[in-house]
């Protein structure tokens, strides 16, 4: 690898960084101003299924991937009006299995491998955007926030392979109030990235693919007004 390619991945692994941080530091100032929001405040604890499909190319091969995983996560939202906010969730994933789908001349052989196979398997995944408010009740309240995803997974096994992913994204919640302060939430996520890179054992590559992920998810969260 040459010195010019070193110098763009390790580029990459620092926005990726700057990424990260930015993700944390919106969770953190959604969440931290609740008690001083004039309008609505909340954070929330949830469970998700995330699944993952991989679709990329090489020497005439096409490679699909797909990925079924468990996540837990916690999100916060703060609106600054009726209609408009901020969003940010943090999740952690735990792969279950992994499924590699190979195309070439016409045949398509596949591989499974599951959490067994490896010494450790787990992931992170960030979204952070505007909350836009769609209806709201005393009873319930339906937002939409597209914003910016972030996808880590590491694998560690033989070698330890680390990738990740950048690219959009977008959470649709229903949340249906209960008592005073708490709150249900229904809903998911669903995201297109479109960079990637990775690093396996130390050396760092670029990856040739895009990801969908689809993740449907259930929460409980407490609010603010």
């Amino acid at each position: 690898m040459t010195g010019f390619c070193q110098n763009v991945l390790k580029s990459k692994e620092k926005f990726m960084k700057k990424i990260l941080l930015a993700v944390l530091l919106s969770l953190a100032v959604a969440s931290g101003f609740a008690a001083g929001s004039k309008t609505y405040s909340s954070f929330g604890f949830h469970f998700s299924t995330p699944f993952m499909f991989e679709f990329g190319s090489a020497n005439g091969e096409k490679n699909t991937g797909i990925t079924n995983s468990v996540a837990f996560g916690i999100n916060a939202t703060n609106l600054y009006s009726e209609k408009i906010g901020i969003y940010a969730a943090l999740d952690i994933m735990l792969p279950l299995s992994i499924t590699n789908y190979q195309t070439s001349n016409g045949k398509t052989e596949s591989t499974t491998v599951t959490r067994d196979d490896y010494r450790a398997l787990w992931g992170m995944s960030c979204l952070m955007g505007p909350a836009i408010v769609v209806s709201k009740s005393e009873k319930n309240m339906f937002l939409i926030s597209p914003g910016v995803h972030f996808n880590m997974l590491c694998a560690e096994a033989a070698a330890t392979l680390t990738s990740y992913t950048l690219g959009v994204g977008a959470n649709f919640q229903y949340n249906l109030f209960f008592g005073s302060n708490g709150y249900f939430n229904f809903g998911g996520d669903l995201a297109f990235d479109f960079l990637g890179w990775a690093s396996l054992s130390g050396k760092n590559y670029s990856v040739n693919s895009v990801t969908v992920t689809v993740v449907p998810r259930i929460g409980v969260g407490f609010r603010y007004r």
